[in-house]
């Protein structure tokens, strides 16, 4: 599996509006959508690999910490995964 990776079960279903107002290209697209041309199967690039954060919790009150906002929280950044 390495290289550019065409259709995967890991990907968005068709028929997700990818525009920032629904219907309406003037708005531009959601955050993570690009109008690059996609790169031949199995080929390499130069992208970062996919990557995520795993959050340790506790339900033991005497260890726990304060999770807050980030300074730059975006949610638009999310609007992608709602849809």
């Amino acid at each position: 599996w390495n290289g550019v990776q065409m259709h995967d079960k890991h990907q968005f279903p068709e028929g997700i509006d990818p525009y920032k107002t629904p219907g309406d290209p003037s708005s531009g697209l959601l955050w993570g959508i690009s109008t690059a041309a996609l790169a031949p199967t199995g080929s390499g690039d130069k992208l970062l690999q996919a990557y995520n954060f795993r959050l340790c919790l506790t339900k033991d009150p005497a260890n726990r910490i304060p999770i807050t906002k980030p300074a730059r929280y975006d949610s638009t950044m999310y609007e992608l995964l709602l849809r």
